[in-house]
Order: structure tokens, then C-alpha cells, then sequence
């Protein structure tokens, strides 16, 4: 019998514990079995303002994470500011929109920023709540590259919206780059302490 998402509900909902498939195993045509994901196929345009807005489509901006779990969440935003001059100062903050609640937020994000295909200047922050916050230093670079590693656990049920926020109107043409990516993986309940074959 193939196994699917209908499969694994049901053997969770007959469980006291958190059913979990066998290390490796994944189902839906190779996707791991709790993987969501927001992905740029194609430029996505980014609006030349200094509030919050998704670096993604609005078609494919938002994630719905369930009650009472664990998240193992990865991300690389790849942006593109002033597309052939020079963006304004500013910095770019990274943090989450959506109507989840949260017990627990450890995400490490680190930021690259430069002109053209020259990346310096290596900058990191600790995110430990939704609320974003400058991952980048002021600067006048066009491109900028952040990454997202780290962990999600929430109370409530809800959805989740990755969001960036430029400082100041950073002007000219500006997008995230074909490739982008922002991807959660449930690895079980909030009390979970290990998956797979452990113990």
C-alpha cells in the first residue's frame, strides 16, 4: 500500500506518540514528509519602501504551521537593490508576519552584502522572537544575500510570513533573485527531544 499524507494522519491520530516515518524515508514524490517551502522560480519585484513586505510572490507567501510543534526552519534570501546604481543607505531587517504564536524562536541569520559580484562585509544577528530585526549594517551595496538557519516552536496554530524591511527607500529597481528560498520542516511535537531511530 503507498504511503501518503492520509496514510501518515491516520497512524498519528491512532497514536499516543508522534508517528514518525523511518530515517530517509519520504513520501509525495520524494518531498519529506511535514516540508513546506516559499520559493522565487523568478525575480520576485520588491517595492522601494521602508515597511515590511514579503520577498516572495504574493501568490506563495504564506505558511501554515500547526499547534504544539517544532520546526526546524532554512532560508537564503538573495536581493537585489538599485539594480545597476546605487541603492540609498539603508539596512535590511528580517523577521516574520502571520498569526502564529510562538513559545521558542532560535534563528541565527547571517547577512552578506556588496556591489555587483563582490559579497563583504559579513554581518550576523540572533532572532529570538517573530519580531524582525537589522541583520545588515547601513550601507549602499546593491546586492545583499541572508541566510535563515534555526528553529521554530510554536503555542497556537497559525500562519507564518517571512518579511524584510529596508531602513529607507532604497530606490531604482529592485527584487529577490531567482533562487530564494525560506523552507520549515516539522520534526515533531513541542516536547519532542528526538526523531528517527534514537535512544
Amino acid at each position: 500500500m503507498p504511503i501518503n499524507h492520509n496514510t501518515v494522519t491516520a497512524l498519528q491520530s491512532s497514536s499516543s506518540k508522534d508517528f514518525q516515518l523511518p530515517p530517509g524515508m519520504t513520501i509525495n514524490g520524494g518531498v519529506p514528509l511535514g516540508a513546506q517551502g516559499l520559493y522565487a522560480a523568478s525575480n520576485v519585484t520588491l517595492a522601494n519602501v521602508a515597511t515590511a513586505q514579503s520577498p516572495f510572490s504574493a501568490a506563495g507567501d504564506t505558511l501554515s504551521l500547526s499547534a504544539k510543534s517544532t520546526y526546524r526552519v532554512s532560508g537564503l534570501l538573495r536581493l537585489v537593490l538599485d539594480e545597476g546604481s546605487t541603492p540609498d543607505a539603508h539596512t535590511t531587517s528580517f523577521g516574520f508576519g502571520g498569526s502564529v504564536t510562538v513559545h521558542t524562536v532560535g534563528i541565527v541569520l547571517s547577512a552578506i552584502g556588496g556591489n555587483g559580484t563582490t559579497l563583504a562585509d559579513l554581518d550576523s544577528k540572533v532572532l529570538e522572537s517573530l519580531t524582525a530585526v537589522a541583520v545588515t549594517a547601513s550601507g549602499t551595496g546593491n546586492r545583499e544575500m541572508i541566510r535563515i538557519e534555526g528553529v521554530i516552536i510554536t503555542n497556537a496554530a497559525g500562519t507564518l510570513i517571512p518579511q524584510i524591511t529596508f531602513s529607507a527607500d532604497t530606490t531604482g529597481t529592485c527584487y529577490t533573485n531567482a533562487g530564494s528560498f525560506f523552507e520549515v520542516y516539522k520534526i515533531g511535537s513541542n516536547t519532542v527531544i528526538g526523531t528517527g531511530l534514537y535512544g
